[in-house]
Parts: structure tokens; C-alpha cells; sequence
């Protein structure tokens, strides 16, 4: 599925456009789960940290933070995804997401969001001026063709 860029633009140039591009693109997501969505816990080691853009910080505890407050921004501006956030699973921490499972499903549930943009043939649709002309030239091709 191609990138949303529309989603890409609402989310900004920081981490929460890069997680969401990165879980985008990770490719490993489990099966379904019972409720017809799919979960997922990444590990936060240092190759996972410095792939986010977060090894920089010098605490890992503030690189979390960093990490749910972009989870958080992406959970709220797109709809296909209902959690991201880090929790302590087995001996370490984890970045934990659930999404809506499928392609199909995720972009459903994105069309109809308020940063969607109709894009520029769809505008020129809408004018009502244009549907008139359209509508004058088919009446006076249809006249002339009598």
C-alpha cells in the first residue's frame, strides 16, 4: 500500500511521522487477534532506538517518553491505529502497538478524517460554475447537431 501522504503532512516532519512511517513499513505483523485487530511489541534496543531517531537521548527513560508522546499523536490523527506506547514486557521495555488489521480496513477508517484533502481534480469538480458551462456546452453541441 502506498504511503498516505496526506496523513504524512497532518502528522509533521518529527518522530510521529517517522514511527508511523516506520510501522508502516515494518512487514512482520502478527495475525489477528480475537477482536479482529493486530498487536505487536517491538523491542527497544539500540538498533530499534537509533532506527526511530531516538538513540541520541542520553537516559533511555526520556527516549521513551519521546516515543509515547509520539504514539500518542499518532494515535490521536490516524484511525487506523488504536495504541502505541512503551511498556515493560519480559526483561525489557517494548514498543507496543495495535492497529486495525488489514489494508482495506485501515484505509476505510482513514477516509473519512478531516485532514483528508479532496485534492485539486476533486475541487475543480465542485465548482458550480464549471458544471454550468459543462452544462451550457453539452446544450448547445446537442442544438447543433439537430
Amino acid at each position: 500500500m502506498p504511503l498516505d501522504l496526506d496523513l504524512l503532512r497532518r502528522l509533521g516532519s518529527g518522530l510521529p511521522a517517522r514511527l508511523w512511517a516506520t510501522l508502516e513499513a515494518w512487514g512482520r505483523w502478527p495475525d489477528r487477534t480475537l477482536d479482529g485487530c493486530e498487536e505487536t511489541a517491538i523491542g527497544l534496543g539500540r538498533p530499534a532506538l537509533e532506527s526511530l531517531g531516538v538513540a541520541q537521548y542520553e537516559r533511555a527513560h526520556d527516549a521513551r517518553r519521546a516515543l509515547d508522546r509520539a504514539g500518542s499523536t499518532l494515535v490521536a490523527v490516524d484511525p487506523g491505529y488504536e495504541l502505541v506506547r512503551c511498556e515493560r514486557r519480559g526483561g525489557g521495555w517494548s514498543l507496543v502497538v495495535r492497529r486495525v488489521s488489514g489494508a482495506r480496513a485501515r484505509a476505510q477508517a482513514r477516509s473519512g478524517a478531516a485532514w483528508r484533502s479532496p485534492g485539486i481534480a476533486a475541487e475543480r469538480r465542485r465548482r458550480p460554475e464549471r458544471a454550468a458551462v459543462r452544462a451550457a456546452a453539452r446544450e448547445s453541441l446537442a442544438g447543433s447537431a439537430s
